[in-house]
């Protein structure tokens, strides 16, 4: 099994996996905004003001917001439960999920998850900003 390059945030964050890939180019250029879905762990999503299940809605409004290369511009959305004002990233899905314009990916991780706290926050202060971790299966 080889281990990351040294150069990964995962491996300077002392997580060893199968492989680690990037959402972006050799440069650093991002592809765009993705969704970054839980896959088979997908549970649903309510709104964030007043919870109410809102996963019917959700689909239209993604499809609202999806560009034509299939990533993602504006995320503001009104709720069709309680007229808040939010985003498509704010809300509550009850798996991880979330908006993205880089992502670490980690096939077979040779540690469990989710990622105790301590790694989250070697991995944050590694690229100086906060990380939302979606634990996927596919």
């Amino acid at each position: 099994m080889a281990a990351p390059s040294s150069t990964s945030p995962l491996y300077r964050a002392g997580i060893s996996s199968d492989s680690v890939r990037t959402c972006s180019t050799a440069d650093g250029t991002t592809f765009g905004t993705a969704f970054i879905d839980p896959g088979e762990n997908w549970c649903g999503v309510r709104c964030p003001v007043c919870s109410s299940d809102i996963e019917d809605w959700w689909g239209n409004a993604m499809d609202t917001a999806a560009l034509p290369d299939g990533y993602f511009d504006a995320l503001a959305v009104t709720m069709p439960c309680c007229s808040a004002q939010t985003d498509l990233n704010s809300l509550d899905y009850v798996e991880a999920a979330g908006f993205a314009s880089y992502s670490l990916v980690t096939t077979d991780p040779e540690c469990e998850l989710p990622l105790p706290p301590a790694s989250l926050q070697a991995l944050e202060d590694l690229l100086g900003t906060d990380l939302r971790q979606v634990i996927a299966r596919y």
